[in-house]
């Protein structure tokens, strides 16, 4: 019985947690950008009197600027990886010992030559 309640609280806990962007936008409002980010402005289902043929890629790229808790999710998503995986999300950024950053295009500048 233990582990079909654990089965079940897992499933809950990941739905909780991929409707809480969607859900908090409906209930406490879109997100505030982050930092000096421009977001992308609010989708108009019509057009110059016109249905929007792009009203759907539209509405995705603004929800994907807007979405609830935006910038802790990303944060938190970046600790996962750096703490689980050692690696950094953006591709060109290495992560070293003791938490330090590095680009990966001047790795070579900064390690000591062989001896």
């Amino acid at each position: 019985m233990g582990r079909k309640l654990a089965s079940w609280f897992f499933a809950a806990a990941v739905m909780a947690l991929s409707v809480t962007p969607a859900l908090g936008v409906l209930l406490f409002g879109p997100s505030a950008a982050g930092a000096n980010e421009q977001q992308t402005q609010a989708p108009a289902l019509l057009e110059n009197n016109t249905l929007n043929p792009d009203f759907l890629g539209d509405a995705a790229a603004w929800l994907e600027d807007h979405f609830y808790l935006r910038q802790e999710f990303i944060s938190l998503n970046n600790a996962l990886t750096a703490g689980l995986f050692g690696a950094s999300s953006a591709e060109d950024v290495l992560v070293g010992r003791d938490g330090w950053l590095y680009y990966a295009s001047t790795v070579e500048d900064t390690q000591a030559p062989a001896a």
